[in-house]
């Protein structure tokens, strides 16, 4: 006996999508970062304007993150325990450190140093961060996967 085509396209389309909804769901736990704040020991003219933009990296990296099925929201914070410049004339670098923790769970922690020319010194704690924010919530994701 032979399938119509109609069928076999629908039972198709039918198992492709019976998983996406798990996926999706895994997706939309939902994360509220309760504090990002900075040390006191930390090297920042403005903390809290730099503070706030690690907050908003943070985000944006939550969302793309797959936190696996939760029963209620994650309750994250971070910390900037270093954040200083050093340099020359020509060249800067910036020394960043940032922990992250689950409330009442692990925490994970991140290091990352880089250099460039003094005027660009904004661009720098915008790249720095961007690559922290991704590892943090990737480390943190998978703390909570398992």
């Amino acid at each position: 006996m032979r399938c119509p085509p109609a069928l076999v396209v629908a039972l198709t389309l039918a198992l492709t999508f019976a998983g996406a909804g798990d996926a999706r769901a895994a997706r939309k736990a939902r994360v509220e970062w309760t504090g990002v704040t900075m040390a006191e020991t930390t090297d920042s003219a403005n903390r809290t304007a730099t503070a706030a933009l690690l907050s908003e990296r943070l985000k944006q990296a939550s969302k793309r993150a797959k936190w696996g099925a939760g029963t209620g929201p994650l309750k994250l914070s971070a910390t900037v325990t270093r954040f200083d410049w050093q340099g020359t004339d020509d060249v800067v670098r910036l020394s960043v450190t940032v922990v992250a923790r689950i409330a009442d769970g692990p925490s994970a922690r991140s290091h990352m140093r880089v250099g460039g020319k003094p005027d660009e010194r904004d661009k720098l704690v915008r790249e720095a961060f961007a690559v922290l924010a991704d590892g943090l919530v990737t480390r943190l994701a998978e703390l909570t996967r398992k």
